[in-house]
């Protein structure tokens, strides 16, 4: 059995959007250095959690910069 997310899908992408808005370009650098912490200290669930909001900050970057949009 899969276990139950911690937040809400729509929650993921509202985190990816601030971490967009407050980070730009490295916020999926940074979005892994959270995942990686969260993994140092074997808390699988909240490596999940961040995993989830990079992949979703990554799909926004690939997005933004086929649309021409820039970040700072």
């Amino acid at each position: 059995m899969e276990p139950k997310p911690i937040i809400s899908d729509a929650e993921i992408v509202q985190s990816a959007i601030t971490m967009l808005k407050n980070h730009g370009r490295n916020a999926c650098a940074i979005a892994t250095m959270h995942a990686d912490m969260f993994l140092c200290f074997d808390n699988i669930e909240g490596y999940r959690l961040w995993k989830r909001i990079e992949m979703v900050v990554e799909e926004m970057l690939v997005k933004k910069s086929t649309a021409g949009v820039r970040l700072h």
